[in-house]
């Protein structure tokens, strides 16, 4: 199984990622909480989809807390996660 190199959890069939805030232009904010698919589970990282639960980083579903694109593509520079 592939585990998540920042909380160090399974990702597939985790509830959710445990870091849960992430630091963007030297700002911290709370990680985007919003599910975005229809399935039971993220079809990237495999968390159970319900509102609470967290993206393990670099999950393609997961958006920026700071402008609401996808956060491993959005503009937003020096992404750091806070654990």
């Amino acid at each position: 199984m592939v585990k998540c190199p920042d909380c160090k959890k399974e990702m597939h069939g985790s509830t959710s990622c445990t870091v849960k805030y992430i630091k963007i232009d030297g700002v911290k904010l709370k990680r985007d909480t919003t599910y975005y698919d229809n399935n039971k589970t993220c079809h990237d990282c495999g968390i159970k989809n319900k509102v609470g639960t967290v993206h393990h980083f670099g999950c393609d579903i997961e958006r920026c807390p700071k402008c609401g694109d996808q956060l491993i593509s959005c503009n937003c520079k020096k992404k750091e996660l806070i654990k």
